[in-house]
């Protein structure tokens, strides 16, 4: 079949925000979603929404659309507290390489680290190892 009987569409941070506008997720509940920084009625930006839910398409618009992975969101969490938390091997790695911050603790005090010992991910746990 030829290319062009195929359509390819590159998900973008407007997509994204979109989505979670017609999804109305309730951390983006009556919120006009239009900025990749905007803060939901929890705390969290899009970015650490995008964790949790473990998208990894999600994750890479949002960066690519200016999110700051190193955000503080619900709790102190860091788009890496939250996908260690959610123990999403791939996308740790993603914002791993992408310098995501092993030493911020959240409001109780817990590293992305510390996440991965109390959830007992030996995987996460060597992974975080190597980028200390």
């Amino acid at each position: 079949m030829p290319l062009g009987d195929y359509i390819i569409m590159k998900l973008s941070a407007d997509v994204v925000l979109r989505r979670y506008h017609e999804e109305d997720l309730p951390e983006f509940s009556g919120i006009d979603l239009i900025s990749v920084e905007q803060i939901g009625n929890f705390g969290n930006r899009p970015i650490h929404v995008a964790c949790i839910r473990g998208d990894i398409d999600e994750i890479n618009a949002l960066i690519g659309g200016g999110a700051d992975i190193h955000a503080l969101g619900e709790l102190g969490n860091t788009p890496l507290h939250e996908a260690v938390g959610q123990n999403n091997f791939e996308i740790v790695k993603l914002i791993l390489c992408l310098g995501g911050d092993l030493t911020v603790k959240n409001d109780f005090g817990d590293t992305a680290l510390d996440i991965a010992i109390n959830n007992n991910r030996q995987d996460i746990i060597e992974l975080l190892s190597l980028y200390k």
